[in-house]
Parts: structure tokens; sequence; C-alpha cells
């Protein structure tokens, strides 16, 4: 692999200051915890904005039935808070498709104080102000580790940041394993892969070039920039600079394929508003209809589900209010929300449902054993929906999510965790 002089010299002062670790499983309720959501074991707050917003799941799903809407938006514009990136991201997390890592700085304010990720209240006890025991910081990665939360599943690719000058030993009962130079950093990103045409007029799709011959960048150049400090971003609540990939390009090939970017970021507002297109049209088709085995008034179930939700998001607001915060919520488009309930005797199967119910729009399957054991918003299921997914579906095929209008398509998994 290859990097430059300037480059080394920023890496062996960062790792001479600071400890790197890298873990697959960085808990999600830590989020909660990180951005003072309320109820911080659960993932209610972020479902609120989620579904919510000005900008969240019901407004946005209604202006995206105009085809246009995400047509022609600004392809340049990196709006994190909007519907479309938000399921975007979710929809990667479900893949386990995220090309770069999420960086966490931590700093404690006691030696003795051991942060246990299986122990999440230790982590940040519950106490007043004055006696904060610590501090997370998390960025790049602040999308990405919401849509965990979301999801209920734990970030698979987070490096874990501490200075040196705060670091003690047994600071984490985690075993992680560290990271000390840059042959192990760089496999936490995974390149973009590219398209190339050579002099001759040869056409090459889906290039993924190796690590090893790759151009990595760690310091940035506008050292005065807001955010940074020695060269790349600084958590300055943790005292923490972090590792993040300014530059990632081919370091052989021709010159025009040294120029291509490795890095995701190129595309992630192209690739957010693509993998959207279609599913607004195909709710729109009719409402999801629930196919089921379960004699339990289900339609019930979601309703309340449904209410449950509001009334937390209008406690939440009442609760900004009252500390001076301005938080607003909509709940205006929720009536054009429908669904409908069958009770069918058939094992299921996912032609019968898609003809069932017609061959248009989206359908669900659920066992008569999880009905009560739901606590989502019906409609927080559709991001698990893509166009071109026929089914999401969970481990033991008690829950299923049916792309009617597709006749072959991907399977998406969805976790248990998420519909508890």
């Amino acid at each position: 692999m290859y990097t430059d002089d300037w480059n080394k010299k920023f890496l062996k002062k960062f790792f001479d200051t600071h400890y790197v670790f890298r873990t697959n499983s960085f808990p999600w309720q830590l989020f909660n915890k990180e951005n003072g959501r309320k109820k911080p074991t659960t993932n209610e707050h972020v479902r609120v904005e989620y579904m919510f917003a000005e900008t969240g799941f019901f407004n946005e799903m209604i202006k995206e039935l105009d085809t246009s809407y995400l047509e022609n938006l600004d392809l340049h514009t990196d709006f994190a808070h909007f519907h479309r990136q938000k399921r975007y991201v979710v929809q990667s997390h479900i893949e386990d498709n995220f090309h770069n890592p999420t960086h966490h700085s931590f700093r404690t304010y006691k030696k003795n104080y051991k942060i246990d990720f299986n122990n999440i209240d230790s982590v940040f006890p519950v106490r007043p102000e004055r006696y904060i025991s610590m501090l997370l910081v998390t960025h790049p990665g602040h999308t990405r580790f919401e849509a965990s939360c979301f999801l209920k599943k734990n970030l698979d690719n987070a490096l874990v940041y501490v200075n040196k000058e705060h670091y003690y030993d047994d600071m984490f009962t985690k075993k992680m394993k560290r990271i000390t130079d840059i042959k192990e950093l760089v496999e936490s990103w995974k390149p973009l892969p590219i398209s190339f045409e050579n002099e001759n007029g040869k056409k090459f799709e889906n290039i993924i070039v190796p690590k090893e011959k790759s151009f990595f960048r760690f310091v940035f150049s506008m050292d005065k920039r807001y955010g940074l400090k020695n060269g790349t971003k600084y958590h300055e609540q943790t005292d923490c600079n972090v590792l993040k990939l300014w530059d990632y390009r081919p370091a052989v090939g021709p010159e025009e394929f040294r120029k291509k970017h490795l890095l995701h970021t190129v595309a992630y507002v192209k690739e957010s508003i693509n993998s959207g297109k279609g599913i607004a049209q195909i709710w729109g088709e009719k409402p999801i209809t629930i196919y089921t085995n379960s004699d339990k008034d289900i339609k019930k179930h979601f309703e309340n589900n449904r209410k449950k939700l509001v009334e937390f998001a209008k406690e939440i607001m009442k609760d900004r209010k009252e500390k001076g915060i301005e938080v607003k919520y909509y709940f205006h488009q929720l009536s054009k929300f429908k669904f409908d309930v069958v009770k069918i005797e058939n094992s299921p199967d996912v032609d019968l449902i898609s003809m069932l119910n017609d061959n248009d729009g989206f359908a669900m399957w659920i066992d008569d054993s999880i009905v009560e054991e739901i606590n989502r918003e019906l409609y927080e299921f559709l991001f698990f929906a893509k166009q071109d997914v026929k089914l999401s579906k969970t481990f033991d095929d008690k829950l299923w999510l049916v792309n009617c209008k597709l006749d072959e398509g991907k399977t998406w998994k969805i976790n248990k965790e998420f519909y508890l």
C-alpha cells in the first residue's frame, strides 16, 4: 500500500499519542446515552425522530409518491436528517454494507472507572451533571450509529479511540483488537468498485482495487478548518483526534485510473437517492395487507402501537419545551397510512401472498405466535423494503415483508430484536 512521508509522519505521531481499537460489536444503546435520548435502554426516541420529524418517514413518503421528487434532488447536497438518507443508511446496515468505520472516542474522569459494553447503565450512570464519569463522542459515524439504534443492531466496524494521557489499564472490560499501524488500520475500509475505459476503448466494470495497490491519506491540509486539529478530525470533549480517511485512490495504473475515488463518500448521496426510488409508488398501489393465521385482533394491536409512539413523541415535545428547546413532530399524514388484515388457512408461501395481494403493493405475513411481541409501528417495516428486494423475513420465518410487485429479487433478513 502507498502513502507519503507527510502521512507517515502524521500516523507515527498519532499512534504515539493515541490508543485505537477495533470492535465488531459496538452497542447501539450507546447512541442514546451519547445524545441524551429519553428511555436510553430502548430505541423509542430514535424511532420518533425517524417517523415523525418534519423530514421523517410519514412526511417524506407522501412527497416521494411524486416520482420527480427524488429525480430532481441535488446530488451534491448531503442532508443526513432527511428520510431518504436515513433509509439508505439503514438499508446499508441491513446488508452489512458500511464501507467505512465509525469513529468513537472516550474519556473518563475517574481512573478506576470501567467501561463495560455488556452493562450499558454502567457506561453512563444516571447522576447529576457535575458528577459525569465519562464522555463519548462519535464522528464521523453519527448517522450510522443512529441507524444501528433504530434497527437495534450493533455496529460491526467501529474504531474506538482514547488519548494515551487519559488511558489506564482495564479501562474497557471488552477485549478489542488494538490497531498500531496503517496496514491494520486500512482493513476497516472497503473500496468503492470502480469502472474504467482504457486508451484503447476497452471497458472494465466494478474493479476492486487491492489495498496494497492503493493510496491512503489520513491528514488534511486545512488545519484551521472547524473541527480539525493536528491535521485531522478532533473531538474536543475527549481530547482525541480520530483517523478520518480523507483520500483513497488507486496507486497504480494509467493517470486517469489513479484519479478514481475509492472512498464510498463520493457515491453516498447518489446511492441514497437511488436506493429509495420506487418504494413509495409500490406502497401507493394499495395499503399494506397483513396475512396471518391468527385470530387475535391484529388491527387493534398495531393501532395501539401507533398510538403509543405518537404519545411518546408528544411527551418528548412537552419535555423539550419545558427546557426551552423547540422540537416539533408531525402527525397529520398518519391517516393516509392504512393497512388491512386477512386471515388465511394456507401455509405461508411468497408466491401465494403476492397472488392474494393482486401482485401489487407490499404485504406481510405474521405468525400467530409473535403477534403480541411486535412493538413497532407497522410502517417501520418499510425500512426493509427496496425496489429490488422481493422478501424480507425473520430467521424463523414468522414475519415477512413481501414486495408483491416484484417477481424475483433479493432476500433480506429481519433481526428479531428489531420488532421486540
